[in-house]
């Protein structure tokens, strides 16, 4: 048995090994970085926390397509669900809910429009009065059922517009 010696050094020349990576991917995994995007790239453009995010993943709002590296959010079906919600808000871009703006006012707009306190717009749905719609935890009323309302009462005019 031989002793080492702590004067001793040892080159020990090992082959090294060249690793070429190609720059672009098959186009499966092409495909799939193309219409889909990490939870982590979500979480960025909503502007939210790791566990926020993961929270909408486990809700199941949208496409989620488990991969190899991690899961993948289905780009269609998050832009689809984004334009029916109006809690979560894009960082840059677009407001939520596109598909109901045209077709519902928010409780805020009534309570605008009739000049009364929320809860009075509340009590208004709650009783019935025009329709309404519970779209992600926010109250929704029908703009066609709201103004027939509003044209067969008479407590609430509306806010007429000064002239200048």
């Amino acid at each position: 048995m031989s002793s080492l010696r702590s004067d001793e050094t040892y080159n020990l020349r090992l082959p090294i090994l060249s690793i070429d990576f190609p720059q672009t991917f098959d186009d499966e995994e092409s495909r799939v970085y193309k219409e889909t995007m990490s939870v982590k790239e979500m979480a960025e453009m909503l502007g939210l926390c790791k566990s926020e995010s993961y929270y909408l993943v486990k809700k199941n709002y949208f496409k989620v397509i488990p991969y190899y590296k991690g899961l993948r959010v289905d780009i269609k079906s998050f832009e689809a669900w984004y334009k029916t919600q109006f809690r979560y808000k894009k960082v840059n871009g677009e407001e939520p809910g596109e598909k109901y703006k045209d077709k519902t006012f928010s409780a805020k707009q009534v309570m605008a429009m009739l000049n009364c306190s929320a809860a009075h717009v509340f009590e208004l749905i709650a009783t019935n009065q025009f329709k309404s719609y519970n779209i992600s935890g926010y109250a929704r009323i029908d703009i066609a059922s709201f103004q027939e309302w509003l044209s067969k009462q008479d407590k609430y005019p509306l806010k007429k517009r000064r002239k200048r």
